[in-house]
């Protein structure tokens, strides 16, 4: 049993040293932490924002979710819906303001 965990040690610094293994991370309870519901919200790029270059229309949604805590992760995608965005609230009631901001994005 100890030579079976010293190997799987000395496995790990192997891979580490590779670089195959690039870094660990904690998990936080996010119920522990008044969030306890975790979503995913889509946001598109209105119509009239089109015609900025689109540099400029990523800037500004990037400064925007920037602004946002709760948003865990984003992903740009290919469609109608530009940006998909996995957050983290503490009620429904959180998540609608946070459906409002990014609306706000639309104004």
């Amino acid at each position: 049993m100890i030579a079976f965990i010293f190997n799987e040690i000395v496995f790990s610094l192997s891979l580490e040293e590779a670089g195959v293994l690039q870094g660990y991370h904690a998990e936080i309870n996010l119920a522990k932490v008044g969030l306890p519901i975790i979503t995913f919200m889509r946001m598109g790029i209105p119509p009239m924002q089109m015609s900025v270059p689109p540099g400029q229309t990523l800037a500004r949604i990037s400064a925007l979710l920037c602004e946002m805590p709760e948003v865990l992760e984003c992903y740009l995608l290919a469609g109608n819906e530009a940006f998909l965005m996995k957050v983290w609230v503490s009620s429904v009631e959180h998540l609608a303001e946070l459906i409002l901001l990014g609306a706000s994005f639309h104004d």
